[in-house]
């Protein structure tokens, strides 16, 4: 039944969210350039980050949404390199580090906000930052229950032509 689904829905976002608040603290070392020298952590982050940049910058993206910030690292680096940034996690602890990551950068935080990609009610005020030129989302389909609703809610947060960046 629906209501079966929805529950499920539910508990699965509520199992994500609790998982991204206890390992808050330490998601940054995944984005260290130190860990290529010491080779205890492969930096996979890092290296994905390297992509995506490389992909905005040769698509001329000059804004961009990101869902699932996690801590903030890769928001941040975007604003320091200009782009005009906003995002969203259902985690509320990544929320509360991006939230200082933007105002190391001088971005206004409230451009950061706990949102669940798959209930368009929970984003859809950040609609008044957009349309973005790119959305980018980063480990977050694995944790995503209904990829239609996620991909379509993902769609409304871009300007015409824009595109969505997705590993």
């Amino acid at each position: 039944s629906e209501d079966t689904e929805a529950k499920k829905t539910q508990e699965g976002s509520m199992g994500v969210a609790a998982y991204y608040d206890s390992v808050a603290k330490n998601y940054s070392q995944q984005y260290q350039r130190d860990n290529l020298k010491t080779g205890k952590k492969y930096p996979q982050n890092y290296y994905r980050l390297q992509k995506i940049v490389q992909r905005l910058a040769v698509m001329g993206a000059k804004s961009v949404y990101e869902v699932g910030t996690g801590e903030g690292t890769p928001l941040a680096m975007l604003a320091r390199m200009g782009f005009q940034v906003a995002g969203c996690d259902i985690s509320e602890k990544m929320v509360e580090l991006t939230r200082e990551h933007m105002k190391e950068v001088n971005v206004d935080p409230s451009r950061i906000q706990w949102a669940d990609i798959e209930d368009s009610l929970t984003m859809a005020n950040q609609m008044v930052y957009g349309p973005f030129d790119a959305l980018i989302a980063l480990g977050v389909m694995p944790h995503v229950a209904k990829d239609n609703v996620a991909l379509g809610n993902m769609r409304m947060l871009l300007r015409k032509g824009g595109r969505v960046h997705i590993e």
